[in-house]
């Protein structure tokens, strides 16, 4: 967690933390103002740790719930419950 308060890219960000619901999802929300501002209401998003690229399906009657790719991403960088997303970047968003 340490190391999450301390990054700071340049391009627009935002933070997480994962968390489960009582169904086991750990699906994030993205925060709806980020949404807004910079991915105008896409469908799908492109996550990159490094160079590796996941697509992922945004969902929601307003888009802001990972979806679709989601489970992929997760299990490939082995996240777990109260690891904080944050050297992640949206590289690319599509309608």
């Amino acid at each position: 967690m340490r190391k999450a308060a301390k990054f700071t890219p340049e391009n627009p960000y935002f933070k997480i933390t994962i968390k489960g619901n009582r169904q086991g999802d750990t699906r994030p929300r993205l925060p709806l103002n980020f949404m807004r501002k910079y991915l105008h209401n896409k469908q799908t998003v492109e996550l990159r740790v490094g160079q590796k690229p996941w697509r992922v399906n945004v969902i929601g009657d307003v888009r802001t719930k990972l979806s679709s790719g989601w489970a992929q991403f997760e299990k490939e960088t082995k996240l777990r419950i109260g690891d904080a997303l944050f050297d992640v970047h949206i590289f690319r968003a599509r309608p």
